[in-house]
């Protein structure tokens, strides 16, 4: 987590505080109650337990000593008070017991929805498996990709962006150099460029906005290939899932290019193996796909997009 060092400095004269000792104090007594309460509520009323039952037992042996010496109980409100108390332990006793076993289910149901997700170390592996290749041929199959992508990735879902494969007139592949910030996400890595999914738009609505941001470049829709999906654990929340599209465009010329995020890096195909160790993870996944998918479509593929870029 990024952290830095901030000054502190004197409050100005004739400035006042908002803060209340009593008032607030209380709130922060209260809060911490809440908090050990909910975290670990058979000690919070075992301890309630323990206090209503030494009273109750006190008031009970005044009471049992007197019925030996007289024979009589004369002091029937206490009796009373402490058989109350005691009923009030059973059922705080009760209530702790019943708490703490939803607390530790909780527990164990948050560890389940941890472990479920692959680490940090291992998405690529888990993103291989659940990237599928979608190059639809027509508008049946097409609907159908994206209808299994949407149900296979109805659970929480924290984030959804796209990433983009470009592809220069003379075939070499253009990334991001990413900034080597700490608040960055992969910093000093080589990534593809894209980004978060904003409000209503689609996927392919946000590709086209993130490529024209973040190069200063418009590209039109229909430039913009669809050729895989991802759906995989998001290592900033391990109990959610992050969800995208990989997009492909090629003959983007370069000399119309602004990059305003980053800098460009310039990598011809086979050049992969000398920077695969700087990829960032993102890119890894797309790139598997999109290798995978030129492979299976051999010399036609390639033929073809020479023949349009000339």
């Amino acid at each position: 987590m990024p952290s830095s060092k901030l000054p502190i400095l004197a409050r100005p004269e004739g400035s006042f505080s908002k803060l209340n000792t009593w008032r607030d104090g209380f709130r922060i007594l209260f809060t911490i109650l809440k908090l050990y309460r909910s975290e670990k509520p058979l000690r919070f009323f075992g301890v309630l337990d323990l206090v209503f039952a030494l009273i109750s037992i006190g008031l009970a042996i005044l009471i049992f000593v007197t019925y030996l010496e007289e024979g009589l109980v004369p002091r029937l409100p206490t009796a009373v008070l402490s058989i109350g108390l005691m009923i009030v332990t059973m059922l705080s006793l009760s209530s702790g017991l019943v708490l703490d076993t939803v607390t530790q289910g909780r527990r164990e149901m948050k560890l389940l929805a941890y472990l479920s997700h692959a680490s940090r170390s291992d998405r690529l592996h888990c993103f291989s498996n659940l990237s599928t290749i979608a190059r639809p041929s027509s508008r049946t199959q097409r609907s159908g990709a994206e209808e299994d992508f949407r149900m296979a990735s109805e659970t929480l879902v924290s984030r959804e962006g796209t990433s983009v494969i470009l592809i220069s007139e003379d075939g070499r592949l253009l990334l991001q150099l990413r900034d080597d910030l700490p608040h960055v996400s992969d910093p000093g890595k080589i990534s593809l460029f894209g980004g978060r999914r904003e409000a209503d738009e689609s996927f392919l609505e946000c590709v086209v906005r993130e490529v024209h941001e973040e190069l200063g470049v418009y590209l039109p829709p229909e430039q913009f290939e669809l050729i895989g999906h991802y759906t995989g654990p998001d290592y900033d929340a391990p109990d959610r899932l992050i969800r995208g599209q990989v997009f492909l465009a090629r003959r983007v010329p370069l000399d119309r290019l602004r990059v305003t995020e980053g800098s460009l890096e310039i990598v011809a195909l086979h050049e992969l193996d000398r920077i695969r160790d700087r990829l960032a993870l993102p890119a890894k996944f797309a790139l598997e796909i999109f290798l995978k998918r030129e492979k299976s479509a051999g010399p036609l593929c390639s033929s073809g997009s020479h023949g349009s870029s000339a």
